[in-house]
């Protein structure tokens, strides 16, 4: 377990660098930022590069993350992620491949997930991780 680290989606930073977005959101994940207890996953900085708008944006993304730990996407993550999106189909769940492998990566690394997104809700009763995620 990495103590007192934790996972900060994509739907989080959005919520926190949008200048209309939910104040409590970006309260939210700029003290686990500013504790320097923010972790970061390559599928969360994909999704947030993919959505850039300009270089400088993309820029600045990278620059955001420089510092922070990254939790690795191990080929246990991988096959756990494909495992968990197998029983999250055969319960009727289509979630996108993006959000299983960023939960599987909180649950294989033992951190809690902080988000914005109602898949991971849906996702929580198959896939073991730990959502601090408040009701905004």
């Amino acid at each position: 377990m990495n103590d007192d680290l934790v996972l900060i989606n994509s739907s989080m930073w959005i919520e926190a660098w949008r200048r209309t977005g939910d104040a409590a959101a970006r309260e939210c994940a700029l003290r686990w930022y500013d504790e320097g207890l923010a972790a970061v996953c390559y599928p969360v900085v994909l999704e947030l590069i993919g959505g850039a708008r300009t270089p400088a944006e993309v820029e600045s993304i990278r620059t955001h993350f420089a510092h922070l730990p990254f939790l690795s996407v191990s080929n246990k993550v991988w096959e756990a992620a494909g495992e968990y999106a197998f029983a999250l189909r055969r319960k009727g769940l289509t979630i996108p491949t993006a959000d299983v492998l960023i939960a599987t990566t909180a649950a294989v690394h033992e951190v809690p997930l902080l988000h914005r997104d109602e898949h991971y809700r849906l996702c929580a009763e198959t896939i073991p991780f730990a959502d601090i995620s408040p009701s905004f």
